[in-house]
């Protein structure tokens, strides 16, 4: 039985092909238009449909996005990379400096990947596993907005993942 959050995550990562290293990979397809795909995760109003609840600012290499939540204050976050209709980076802080990678490969299907790499550390991978769940969720809401489905999203603000609510 592992005992330290590096020795749990290192058994997670034999059994669970999410989690690489210091870097969790989620993979879906998306029953749309690469277009679409990229309007979905390449823009603010896109983004704002199925991530944070709201987006301010613009997409490109060094611009500031600011992502509202349901609760708790908007963070904040620098675009490090940006090719249009392909893929953006942003940095992430959660345990320590990370990024967050949204691609999108082939058409007809059309691939989104998200790549969360986290501060090679043990607050890092404490934050990998702790995040791992809503990535999914979220990752999920892209699909059901991709589908024109139901936002799955809970608009109530006593909701939240400290709670242990996904939503």
């Amino acid at each position: 039985m592992p005992g330290s959050v590096s020795e749990l995550a290192e058994a997670v990562q034999v059994e669970n092909p999410y989690l690489l290293g210091n870097a969790t990979r989620l993979k879906v397809v998306l029953p749309c238009s690469r277009q679409e795909a990229w309007r979905l995760i390449g823009t603010t109003q896109g983004l704002a449909s199925w991530f944070p609840v709201s987006v301010k600012g613009r997409m490109g290499i060094g611009e500031m996005l600011e992502f509202g939540w349901t609760s708790g204050t908007p963070d904040r976050f620098k675009i490090l990379d940006f090719k249009e209709g392909d893929h953006w980076e942003m940095d992430w802080q959660a345990g320590g400096p990370g990024r967050v990678r949204y691609s999108l490969r082939g058409e007809g299907p059309v691939v989104f990947e998200l790549e969360v790499t986290y501060d090679n550390s043990e607050e890092g991978r404490k934050w990998q596993l702790l995040e791992a769940a809503p990535w999914a969720f979220y990752v999920g809401n892209l699909k059901s907005a991709a589908m024109k489905g139901p936002d799955l999203r809970t608009k109530d603000p006593k909701v939240s993942w400290k709670d242990g609510f996904l939503d």
